[in-house]
């Protein structure tokens, strides 16, 4: 019997969200190319591979500084795909990811399937432990947080007012 090392098992757990040997990651908030935590991500050797959506339906919810999806919604009615940014990331961003976000106490890490084309990727997900912070935060609309004009219009959304 071959013992695996924790490197092989980690890149076994990763080969299905995996782009040319780098991580396949979807982003819908504060990760975003245009927000603040976005330089973990170009820090990583981020490469962009486009806007993308979930193919699976959640909601957002703003908590403040940041949004947050739950994979069990509130009201499953108003449940939607989210919309963000799909990359890639070495192992190294993986892990300064995994630490922004409190993996696994605060947001937990799961593999999604994402649109356009149809691949996996991890995305993060508030824990239940959090739950009752939900239900006083806002939906945000359209799950897509802080919306750019460029994404307004990729994903055919009213545009703000220009002032």
């Amino acid at each position: 019997m071959k013992v695996r090392n924790i490197t092989e098992a980690a890149n076994d757990e990763n080969e299905d969200t995996k782009d040319k040997g780098k991580i396949r990651v979807f982003v819908y908030g504060t990760l975003k190319s245009t927000l603040g935590n976005h330089k973990l991500i170009s820090n990583s050797d981020g490469e962009f591979l486009g806007l993308n959506s979930t193919t699976g339906a959640y909601q957002m919810f703003n908590m403040g500084g940041f949004p947050a999806v739950m994979s069990d919604a509130l009201h499953t009615n108003d449940s939607i795909q989210v919309r963000g940014e799909l990359w890639t990331i070495n192992d190294a961003g993986l892990a300064a990811l995994d630490l922004l976000e409190g993996n696994p106490l605060f947001f937990s890490r799961r593999k999604i399937w994402t649109d356009n084309p149809r691949k996996r990727a991890w995305m993060y997900f508030l824990t239940e432990g959090w739950r009752d912070e939900v239900r006083v935060a806002n939906e945000v609309p359209h799950c897509l947080w802080k919306p750019t004009t460029k994404e307004e219009i990729y994903w055919e959304l009213p545009t703000k007012a220009v002032a």
